[in-house]
């Protein structure tokens, strides 16, 4: 994998460490453009590689790209494009340049590859990892409050995606959004909203089982040796499913199983999908000791707190598939936006029904609350509760208010003393306005929820010799979806209804029909009760750095009723550890005061 770093600045000579990358090969380069300002580039990578397959230069002109393909049609003159529309190719991340005028860095629609910015006494930094930006800032940084405060106390996702980090000053450009280093105030600006126009044309099954078949069989000829993650949920399998039918020979899988967690350990149905699809299957069974373990080997490389359990676990399966040879591994992620099918989006799809018809809200609520209200334990599943919900998301004029789990926060676990007011009721709102809720809502986790939070995969990736692919993730393939009729969103007590009938014939009945839905998770409900990783959270509790900003008294209260299992608390616990772990690693690079 491919990391960039480099700076923009009036100075000829500049300090610039890259010793964070620690990388075995260099492309390093000086342009000075304007005759005033001077653009370091450097890209790093383990391997050595050649580097003509990023970069393009044409006469004043020159792109770097992650995407190699992207670099390939702009070489190709039949494929050229034109000037104007050349910065808005939405393929992958990347710099441009006109050497006489502007200087891009953009951010594509689903590239997992971040870029952040941080600007001091008129020199820009930019790197593929924050860590790099603050080791060449002699300055410290304050913490960024407000994002510190959603973090732990709302909705653990919801920080991301919106241009900032945990350090005040720097900055990480947002999902589709561009900024020009030559303009006097650096402000991110917006290229592209999925088109309401954009429609399968006639049957979506059987268009969108069509599109999904290219997406996979173009991926699958860039690997000489794929292998599947496979969970217990609909999307990964989807994918493993279509790739054995494409390739019409059984595959390779590697799964998740929690054998002690009968909550999240899903290897009743990976072990009924495989025997119909995989020729050799791995089972990596994870226990707390050996979380703990691999989170203490791996907490430094990252440089933001972590947010999920979930992707450390994905770090061990990259390790894991790394060193059995594989070059390529396939997931389902963007499966969730395509389907709109996690239960935070059916409010959303329930209030659409509503402004169609009430009889057709009635009918869909009723079969919903009969096959899903034993399993939603967060929010309604009847009728009354779902309209009050309605009414508290929605509004006038189609507007759209904050989550309702966004509004509604632990302040209690904080020490106030070190918040303002402003940073405790600084919530997120979802600015998207489309002609239907759920595509409003939709369209927010793209740019600013989801998508974002991909990274965290990309810098697992990065540690190992592999490439990752979603197929998912396509940019005709998800408008599509996004503009689909609501019954193939819901329908009839069933969430994910597009995938359901796409995958009948392809996945067991068992597994595509499954009304529960836990996907890859880990238990850490069960591990904060007892064991590592409740004693390493206790240990991190008692490093005095944490009362600065944490309420440690109403935290070991927290914890305890947690362990006396009066109330489930994993996830704040998890926030908190992760914060912890992230203060202990890099308060060296934060102002104290």
């Amino acid at each position: 994998m491919i990391r960039i770093s480099g700076y923009i600045s009036n100075k000829k000579t500049l300090d610039f460490s890259t010793k964070i990358f620690d990388a075995s090969y260099n492309y390093q380069r000086k342009y000075l453009i304007k005759g005033k300002k001077i653009l370091k580039l450097i890209l790093h990578s383990k391997n050595k590689i050649d580097f003509d397959q990023h970069i393009f230069e044409d006469q004043d002109k020159f792109i770097f790209s992650f995407d190699k393909k992207f670099i390939n049609n702009l070489k190709n003159p039949k494929k050229y494009y034109k000037e104007k529309n050349l910065f808005f190719i939405d393929s992958s991340t990347a710099i441009y340049f006109d050497k006489r005028k502007k200087i891009f860095i953009k951010r594509s629609l689903f590239s997992a590859n971040a870029v952040y910015y941080h600007k001091k006494n008129n020199n820009i930094f930019f790197s593929s990892e924050i860590k790099i930006l603050l080791e060449n800032s002699k300055t410290k940084f304050k913490l960024c409050k407000k994002i510190l405060v959603n973090f732990l106390c709302r909705n653990y996702r919801l920080v991301f995606g919106r241009g900032y980090t945990f350090f005040n000053n720097i900055f990480e450009i947002k999902t589709a959004h561009y900024i020009d280093f030559n303009a006097k105030n650096i402000n991110q600006k917006n290229y592209w909203l999925p088109s309401t126009r954009n429609n399968f044309k006639r049957n979506p099954i059987i268009e969108f089982k069509r599109s999904l078949n290219l997406k996979i069989s173009e991926s699958l000829r860039t690997f000489k040796k794929p292998i599947f993650l496979v969970s217990g949920g609909l999307d990964s399998t989807f994918i493993a499913s279509f790739a054995k039918k494409i390739l019409k020979q059984r595959i390779h899988t590697v799964s998740a199983t929690f054998k002690n967690s009968k909550k999240f350990d899903e290897s009743f149905y990976i072990k009924k999908l495989n025997h119909k699809i995989a020729k050799k299957s791995f089972y990596i069974n994870m226990s707390s000791n050996f979380f703990v373990k691999w989170l203490k080997k791996k907490e430094k490389i990252y440089d933001q707190p972590l947010l999920s359990p979930v992707y450390l676990l994905m770090n061990y399966i990259f390790f894991f598939i790394n060193k059995k040879k594989y070059d390529g591994v396939f997931g389902g992620g963007g499966g969730d936006i395509l389907s709109m099918g996690t239960y935070e989006y059916q409010p959303y799809i329930f209030a659409d029904y509503l402004k169609i018809s009430k009889k057709e809200f009635n009918k869909q609520i009723n079969s919903w609350n009969k096959n899903q209200k034993n399993l939603i334990g967060y929010w309604p599943t009847n009728k009354n509760g779902m309209l009050e919900l309605i009414k508290k998301i929605t509004g006038k004029k189609g507007r759209i208010f904050h989550n309702p789990d966004w509004t509604v926060g632990k302040f209690n676990i904080l020490n106030k003393n070190f918040f303002s007011k402003k940073d405790l009721t600084y919530v997120p709102s979802i600015k998207y306005k489309f002609p239907k809720y759920i595509q409003s809502r939709v369209a927010d986790e793209i740019l600013a929820q989801a998508m974002p939070t991909h990274f965290i995969e990309e810098l697992n990736i990065c540690n190992y010799n592999i490439t990752g692919s979603d197929p998912f993730l396509d940019k005709d393939l998800v408008e599509k979806c996004f503009n689909l009729r609501l019954k193939h969103l819901t329908a009839n007590g069933y969430a994910k209804v597009l995938f359901r009938r796409a995958s009948k014939g392809i996945l067991p009945d068992v597994l595509r029909m499954r009304k529960e839905r836990t996907g890859l998770s880990v238990p850490i409900d069960d591990w904060f009760v007892k064991g590592p990783l409740n004693v390493y959270f206790k240990k991190l509790l008692n490093n005095k750095a944490n009362t600065k900003t944490l309420n440690i008294r109403f935290i070991k209260k927290v914890l305890k009723e947690h362990e006396q299992k009066e109330n489930d608390y994993s996830w704040i616990l998890w926030r908190l550890l992760s914060f912890m772990i992230w203060i202990k690693n890099f308060n060296g690079y934060l102002r104290n005061k």
